[in-house]
């Protein structure tokens, strides 16, 4: 007898659109309302200078209230750790990456999933409970990924405000991760590199003007740094290498002439002193040259 597949409940579509609908009209709306009045400053209560200056610093610039960027913040969860699952969750949001995984479930089984982890433990689970539980828990999974909206400090200073890169990296940049922005024909030219497009709320690539901004992985940024600093030295060592032989060839090739001659090796001194005698200084100077080491 077939069995008989039951999906997870759905939200009705048409809600679903008359609520975005509302939502931008309200949104037109609260943007075309002119600025509503602050709040009037707070009095202090402070009753002695000492405890009325710490509560002034603890305000911070002296009461005014530093600017923040709004950002919504997902994790920490260990299915976040799949960079693509990642980025449709912060492109969809939960509830959509949710429902579309669900579905994809019922219609595809375990290779509704693109990661081969996810994919094994999809395939085990739906063999011992059944595609539809599994969907359903699975829906119920991701769901339960941490969503927070955090406010960040931006700095006062005006060129801080000013620069559009690092407005585009505290609003869209994701933790742990190392910002880099690149032109378009650097991307064709020599491809990612490891590193992602980052995407805005509408799924579109953020761009600073031409640049588009990707990022990778903070360790692995830190690795190439490293290993570019490495190269740098070992560079500069072979250089160094380099002219040390070439500098012996020459001395020796002299013969007689360059007895004695060479170059200085690192952490090596030469101090070279005068011949002449200056009894008008009421001291001599002994002739000669010394090395240290």
């Amino acid at each position: 007898m077939p069995r008989k597949i039951v999906a997870p409940p759905q939200p009705d579509p048409d809600a679903v659109s008359n609520a975005r609908v509302l939502a931008d009209r309200q949104r037109r709306i609260d943007a075309e309302a002119p600025p509503a009045p602050g709040p009037a400053p707070r009095e202090s209560s402070a009753t002695e200078p000492l405890q009325f200056l710490e509560e002034e610093f603890d305000k911070k610039y002296f009461g005014d209230e530093c600017p923040t960027i709004e950002r919504i913040v997902y994790g920490p969860d260990t299915l976040l750790n799949d960079p693509a699952f990642k980025e449709r969750i912060e492109r969809f949001g939960v509830e959509e990456v949710a429902q579309a995984s669900a579905k994809a479930i019922i219609d595809k089984g375990a290779l509704s999933q693109p990661n081969v982890v996810l994919q094994a433990a999809l395939a085990k689970a739906i063999r011992k409970f059944g595609v539809e539980a599994v969907a359903t828990a699975f829906y119920k999974r991701v769901m339960q990924i941490p969503v927070r909206t955090v406010h960040i400090e931006v700095e006062r200073n005006e060129d801080v405000l000013g620069d559009p890169l690092r407005e585009a990296v505290q609003k869209y940049g994701s933790p742990g991760f190392a910002p880099k922005f690149m032109a378009a024909n650097c991307i064709a030219t020599l491809s990612m590199r490891g590193y992602r497009i980052v995407r805005d709320e509408n799924g579109d690539p953020v761009k600073v003007g031409t640049l588009i901004m990707t990022e990778i992985p903070q360790r692995i940024a830190d690795a190439r740094r490293r290993a570019a600093a490495e190269e740098s030295i070992q560079a500069v060592r072979d250089s160094e290498a380099a002219y040390q032989e070439s500098v012996e060839r020459a001395v020796s090739a002299a013969g007689p002439l360059g007895r004695g001659s060479g170059p200085l090796a690192a952490g090596e001194v030469i101090t070279a002193n005068a011949s002449e005698v200056e009894e008008s200084l009421g001291q001599a100077r002994a002739a000669g040259i010394s090395f240290e080491q």
